[in-house]
């Protein structure tokens, strides 16, 4: 029988995303799989084969930072059939969803698109981002977080991951 983990040590997490992590398995309490490979999946074969039905992750996201124990959530951007998914560690979801806007950068809306979402120059040829009613990074950056979605509010349980 295999020790799975709920909540995990927060320097384990913030370190999760900058060690050489080859393969991590996570579990839902809905009993859904969800793995994560490093470098190119034909490496792993035999692993994809042990979990077949697994939902293959894109990254591990790393710690908040907020509390000394940490659980995992799995986000996404569902703008597409098979989004990138994505391991984000928090104290809470609450926690662990603010991190995730932080951290995934395919949520910066590029200045380039900033009349589509309704923010016009002024006089001076500067933006009024006081405009934008959306979402905002920690560092002010703007986010849309319309297409943000968690696989579930409940966290997952780290099962199996190996070095």
């Amino acid at each position: 029988m295999k020790n799975t983990i709920q909540n995990i040590p927060t320097e384990f997490a913030q370190r999760l995303s900058s060690l050489k992590v080859k393969t991590a398995l996570f579990t839902s309490s809905e009993g859904r799989q969800y793995l994560y490979l490093s470098g190119e999946w034909s490496k792993h074969q035999e692993k994809r084969d042990q979990y077949p039905n697994a939902k293959i992750l894109s990254g591990l996201l790393g710690s908040s930072g907020s509390s000394w124990s940490e659980k995992a959530y799995a986000f996404c951007v569902a703008d597409c059939f098979d989004p990138c998914m994505y391991i984000q560690f928090g104290s809470s979801w609450e926690d662990a969803y603010e991190s995730y806007c932080d951290n995934d950068e395919q949520l910066i809306i590029p200045e380039s698109d900033y009349a589509d979402y309704g923010i016009t120059k002024d006089a001076d040829g500067n933006w009024n981002s006081y405009e934008y009613t959306g979402s905002y990074t920690s560092d002010g950056a703007l986010i849309d977080t319309d297409n943000v979605q968690a696989v579930s509010s409940q966290s997952l349980k780290l099962v199996e991951i190996t070095f």
